[in-house]
């Protein structure tokens, strides 16, 4: 059995009262509204944006209408490509930068770059479904340098098997077929 709670009406009023003058206070404080607004200054989209620039969004924004229904998409999340994922619903590899990686998506990370020379590449992107990259450059999210574990997206413009087939000035989509095993 539930409890039976009964509220007076004194209560009822001092609980409306409560939250009516509580919510606004607590939820439009001066530092709710600079961290809002430093947020969305950081993370706007323009030329040259700390997460996806205007370039960047622009191919984010085709992807449906390039890349097939069920073909999933190689992306480094320290550039800003694996927002993808967020932005357009796409099928990537990394969703974030805390994404977990399984060993072929390590495969691809680290050796990418190498697809028609290494089987163990082409079997990676075989059993993930992986036919395109998004190459988004070396500029990281926020300045870092963390994309030392994604070495496979270093040299996708001059890596033979790559072939771009869009592009948003800096920002380019590749397709890649898996090489003969």
């Amino acid at each position: 059995h539930w409890p039976v709670l009964s509220y007076g009406i004194l209560e009822v009023r001092v609980a409306v009262v409560s939250v009516a003058i509580l919510l606004p206070a607590t939820q439009t404080t001066k530092y709710l509204r600079t961290a809002i607004g430093q947020g969305s200054e950081t993370y706007r989209v323009t030329s040259n944006a700390n997460l996806v620039d205007s370039d960047e969004y622009s191919l984010i924004r085709r992807l449906p209408e390039l890349v097939p229904e069920g073909a999933v998409v190689a992306t480094t999340p320290y550039n800003g490509a694996s927002m993808a994922y967020a932005l357009e619903n796409g099928n990537t590899t990394t969703t974030h930068i805390f994404s977990n990686s399984t060993s072929d998506i390590t495969v691809i990370n680290v050796l990418l770059d190498h697809a028609q020379e290494l089987p163990t590449v082409c079997r990676a992107l075989d059993d993930l479904n992986v036919r395109y990259v998004l190459d988004f450059g070396p500029k990281e999210v926020n300045n870092n340098d963390w994309a030392v574990n994604y070495g496979g997206f270093d040299n996708l413009s001059t890596s033979p098997g790559f072939v771009e087939i869009a592009r948003e000035g800096h920002a380019c989509l590749l397709y890649t077929s898996p090489s003969p095993r």
